[in-house]
């Protein structure tokens, strides 16, 4: 659905292939797609990817124009066309950002009603560690948190707002050292997360080995310091933690 791509500020489509969901073509798309998707299996829960949320990827085309229109109108605001906002129009850029939010709890509604259909919770991955916790504690059952660059117990923060929902704790686990990997799950726990779990990349093994490297992801090219790995041991660290 080419026509359905995301806007960006210069009215041209965006490089990235994102589909805007306000545009119904692409809305229609991906509902469909995700009815499919839990209709067919046996699934526990869903968690949707961290770019389902309009706030972090901007859309500027014609159907988020008009219905950021509508929303201003229903809140008796003064509408200004949102490519033309920019920093200094304080006011309206918060009432911006709020109708992006608006439309995403929108969207989302309707996947978590085919979930209600099955039995199942829809959870979401919020886009770094606090940015995002307090609207995505209403929008989804539960909430799972990217912590890639802060110690993995600072998701005690979200885990704060969240109440009664459950934060599922994502850690990064390339290039780290099997003894932080470890301790890393076990301050996630004693944060608070209901679940921890590592992001991992693999793409093969170090076709020389001629050094004590992990798991080569040749994401980097032939350079391998350019290069992501899970570090000899890492696994077994993982598996030492969860055992726990």
């Amino acid at each position: 659905y080419p026509e359905a791509t995301w806007i960006g500020k210069d009215g041209k489509p965006a490089q990235e292939p994102w589909v805007c969901l306000n545009n119904p073509k692409g809305q229609e798309h991906n509902i469909e797609a995700f009815s499919q998707f839990v209709k067919s299996y046996d699934l526990d829960g869903v968690m949707l990817d961290d770019n389902y949320q309009l706030i972090d990827r901007p859309c500027y085309c014609d159907y988020c124009k008009n219905d950021f229109k509508k929303y201003c109108q229903s809140k008796g605001i003064t509408y200004k066309d949102p490519c033309s906002i920019n920093d200094a129009d304080t006011d309206i850029k918060i009432v911006w950002e709020q109708y992006m939010i608006s439309s995403t709890n929108t969207f989302c509604a309707k996947l978590k009603s085919i979930c209600r259909e099955k039995g199942i919770p829809l959870g979401g991955w919020v886009n770094g560690v606090m940015s995002s916790t307090v609207h995505n504690a209403n929008r989804f059952d539960l909430v799972g948190g990217m912590i890639y660059e802060v110690p993995s117990y600072a998701s005690r923060g979200p885990v704060s707002l969240l109440k009664e929902r459950e934060f599922l704790n994502l850690l990064w686990g390339m290039d780290r050292l099997p003894s932080a990997m470890e301790a890393e799950v076990n301050e996630a726990i004693c944060g608070g997360d209901r679940a921890v779990g590592f992001w991992l990349q693999f793409f093969g093994i170090d076709p020389n080995q001629t050094e004590n490297w992990g798991l080569y992801t040749g994401k980097g090219g032939p350079n391998k310091w350019n290069n992501w790995f899970v570090e000899p041991g890492g696994l077994d660290a993982i598996a030492t933690a969860f055992g726990n």
